[in-house]
């Protein structure tokens, strides 16, 4: 109860100002996506037609929507879930932990501060704006627990549902950071040579495989099918270098606080962050780590931890990049996870002998005073910082002295400051924003709703909008109604960025668009992507100046009307396609002729496609013909498209949407082959007369993931309740 509490008092200081947890990618990229996907749970389905000219959402593994954590977004408004969120997973990571440290044999007094520590510090406070970090984060004590306290099926049970947990977290990268230490656990403390152990942790691991595979099944084509696949190797980024190693014991000293305590600092932090390298644990536990170690050494878990804190510290240093190969993995400083659960298990186990030894009683608080006395000297927002450290280190180390010394009540003195430390902490993160309708946090995508609402033309309304060069709030053009062809994540479809951008594909990845000759007159990408309007943002930049050039010069093409879109021009194409069209002839094309020909690079080469479309081989049964009637649009959802054709001859339907796997299609009810067509749109062949045409998004992947995460799931509760049902054993 005192954690639920602890983690709670934060949100309700900051509801109390008026503040939501929105800040950072929580409110551009995490919370808009879990909250379109639980509007309407797309179970078999997910594709979101809103952003990136469409994309497989069900396929992300970076969201988790799977993860039961997500229902919140189902039950509450957006920011609403996020708050609650934000409270109730670090109250579970913390009571999971104390929960394991006193299994392992910590004193109650000593289980609470680690489970503080591990609730409000550290990696969690740091990742309180990325859901998918902190649930994986809450997890990992969970498994600790289920390798120490359970036997026989339970353990199946349990092992098995913490871990799927875990990895139904989210984001491929914490997964990974946080199971191989669990393996070594698993390893050392398992007791693999009991038969029956052994095959329980075996089974609960392949349980909790099959009860994740339909998040992570559907994402290996989304991934391969992304700019990330394709790029190479990426700079390493988010290293807790030696130069920020001092922010482990005075967080903040390179800026980045917000609150009367540390003051508003810019954030200064070299190579990394102040959510990404976020490591303190909390005074009190930097105490009884450093005075404790000698007593902590003693036992095999104690040795094990302290031996997982340094290679954590080391790992997110970088020191083993060059020894494992890992030039291109983001985000070494996610081992920090592994700090912070080592950090606050030391502590626990610390927990009370460390106050009686001499040496830890003024060496230690020398030492740590030591440091931040050096960490004053680092950079112009250190000095406030260092000093907060020193007034926090004098309580702590008084609290920590008597609390040791003065019996059972005088124990929760540590525990009293601690939690007001790390509460001083959180509430110092410039993570909570001025809560802010939904509706108003995107001025540019309202003013734009606003004006397609107004148009007569229904091909006008199902058109797509490009803004340059990118909106953050784009994940909220669901909520908006307004069509992107951009999207704010890094799995963006390679057959978009190939259009906007060409061959060469930008380093960010996350849909920023600066190539002007999109608009120049030649170009047909957006008007074979229906992009009907372009926003533009205002500005001096040389970019901004060129799409305006660009646009100007070609009148025929482009007209700026005169409603603006908050700080943003807006321009209308003219010349972009409908939804679907029917063309009767077919040029066959290599891909890259064919994107340099929809991108206007061939000279003496005027493609038009409304008259004929691009493939890689001959598409048979299209006739040469005369031109094709309009194509009516019957229906257009997320994940089924209706039309009906009626050419005079065998044609191609070219459907001004992404082609991707996992989208099929039928004429007249019977299965069809589904063709890409003009380096990246779908085509679908019509016999010469009336038909009706649909367009389904239905991935097998997902299907069969889903149908396995069913059968985990049932597992997993049929192996609970066969341990309920068992006779109880005699613990040992």
């Amino acid at each position: 109860m005192l954690i639920v509490l602890a983690t709670a008092v934060g949100r309700l200081l900051a509801l109390g100002r008026g503040l939501v947890r929105s800040g950072f990618d929580l409110g551009t990229l995490f919370v808009p996506n879990l909250s379109w996907w639980w509007s309407r749970p797309r179970l078999g389905h997910g594709w979101n037609p809103w952003v990136f000219g469409g994309v497989p959402a069900d396929a992300d593994p970076e969201l988790g929507q799977l993860h039961p954590a997500g229902l919140l977004y189902a039950l509450a408004p957006p920011f609403t879930a996020a708050c609650i969120e934000a409270a109730l997973t670090p109250a579970l990571a913390g009571i999971g932990l104390l929960l394991y440290l006193r299994r392992i044999g910590a004193a109650r007094a000593g289980a609470i501060v680690g489970g503080l520590s591990f609730a409000l510090g550290g990696f969690i406070a740091g990742h309180a704006v990325h859901p998918p970090l902190m649930r994986t984060a809450a997890a990992v004590p969970w498994v600790l627990l289920a390798v120490e306290s359970l036997e026989g099926v339970a353990l199946a049970a349990g092992f098995g549902a913490a871990l799927a947990l875990l990895v139904a977290g989210g984001h491929p990268q914490t997964v990974v950071y946080a199971t191989a230490p669990l393996g070594v656990y698993v390893l050392c403390f398992g007791r693999l040579r009991e038969g029956a152990r052994r095959r329980a942790l075996v089974a609960g691991a392949a349980l909790a495989v099959a009860a994740t595979a339909g998040m992570w099944l559907p994402s290996v084509v989304l991934i391969r099918e992304s700019t990330r696949w394709a790029l190479g190797p990426l700079d390493p980024m988010d290293t807790l270098s030696r130069a920020t190693l001092h922010t482990m014991v005075v967080p903040f000293a390179y800026g980045g606080a917000v609150g009367p305590a540390y003051g508003r600092t810019f954030e200064r932090f070299p190579g990394c962050g102040v959510i990404a390298c976020m490591s303190y644990p909390g005074m009190v536990v930097w105490l009884l780590v450093l005075a404790g170690l000698p007593v902590v050494l003693r036992s095999s878990r104690g040795r094990f931890w302290a031996a997982v804190a340094v290679f954590a510290v080391a790992f997110a240093g970088g020191a083993f990049d060059a020894v494992l190969g890992l030039r291109g993995v983001r985000g070494p400083s996610r081992m920090l996870l592994w700090w912070s659960v080592a950090a606050a298990t030391l502590a626990g186990l610390a927990w009370p002998s460390a106050g009686t030894s001499r040496s830890g009683r003024w060496v230690v608080p020398a030492l740590l005073a030591g440091v931040i006395a050096w960490s004053s000297t680092t950079g112009p927002d250190a000095g406030r910082a260092a000093a907060v450290a020193a007034a926090l280190l004098a309580v702590s180390a008084g609290a920590w002295w008597l609390g040791s010394r003065g019996g059972r009540r005088a124990a929760w003195l540590p525990v009293a400051v601690l939690f007001a430390d790390l509460l001083l902490l959180t509430t110092s993160l410039p993570f909570d924003e001025p809560a802010v309708p939904v509706g108003q946090r995107h001025p540019e995508l309202t003013a734009v709703r606003e004006l397609l609402a107004a148009e007569p033309s229904e091909s006008m309304r199902v058109g797509r909008t490009l803004v340059v060069p990118l909106s953050f709030d784009a994940d909220w053009a669901p909520f908006a109604a307004t069509p992107l062809l951009q999207g704010y994540n890094p799995l963006v479809p390679r057959r978009l960025s190939e259009l906007l951008h060409g061959e060469a594909r930008p380093e960010d990845e996350r849909g920023l668009v600066a190539d002007p000759a999109l608009v120049s007159a030649r170009n047909r990408v957006l008007d074979v992507l229906r992009a009907r309007l372009v926003v533009v943002a205002t500005g001096d930049h040389p970019v901004l100046r060129a799409f305006e050039d660009a646009m100007r010069a070609s009148p025929e093409r482009w007209t700026r009307l005169d409603r603006r879109a908050g700080d943003f021009d807006v321009w209308r194409n003219r010349r972009a396609a409908p939804l679907a069209w029917c063309v009767p002839a077919v040029r066959v094309v290599p891909d890259d002729v064919a994107l340099r020909l929809v991108r206007g690079l061939e000279p003496g080469d005027d493609f038009d496609p409304a008259r004929e479309a691009l493939a890689p081989a001959p598409i048979p049964g299209v006739e040469a013909g005369p031109p094709c009637p309009p194509v009516d649009v019957v229906a257009y959802g997320e994940d089924v498209v209706r039309l009906r054709a009626a050419p005079a001859a065998g044609a191609l339907v070219v459907v001004g949407e992404l082609a991707h796997p996992g989208w099929r299609a039928e004429v007249d009810g019977g299965s069809v082959p589904l063709y890409t067509v003009d380096a990246g749109v779908r085509g679908v062949v019509v016999p010469a007369g009336r038909h009706d045409v649909t367009l389904t998004y239905a991935p097998p992947l997902a299907r069969t993931g889903l149908a396995l995460t069913v059968a985990g799931v049932l597992g997993l509760g049929l192996c609970a309740l066969r341990a309920r049902r068992a006779p109880a054993r005699p613990r040992r």
